[in-house]
């Protein structure tokens, strides 16, 4: 987990983007060995899903749902091609 922030962008750790890449390694990638995992998290950027993530969690008015979770998704949309998602 850390080593595929720090890949993708070393700014991007705290707590929400921790759990939510655990989470993502966990549901998708447990069995993936680790350089292959860094090489893929270093070929997104997690900045712009972090930020996205917090945007559709906080939503404009009030909370839509947990952060983590937003995170997590945005990130198996970036991570796993279409066919393999399906």
């Amino acid at each position: 987990m850390i080593r595929a922030i720090q890949a993708a962008d070393a700014r991007c750790f705290d707590d929400y983007t921790m759990l939510a890449v655990w989470h993502y390694i966990g549901a998708h990638a447990a069995q993936e060995p680790a350089s292959e995992l860094v090489r893929a998290f270093a070929g997104i950027n997690l900045a712009r899903i972090v930020k996205r993530g917090h945007r559709l969690a906080k939503g404009q008015y009030g909370r839509m749902g947990k952060v983590a979770e937003k995170i997590s998704s945005l990130l198996a949309d970036a991570l796993i091609s279409e066919e393999d998602a399906a």
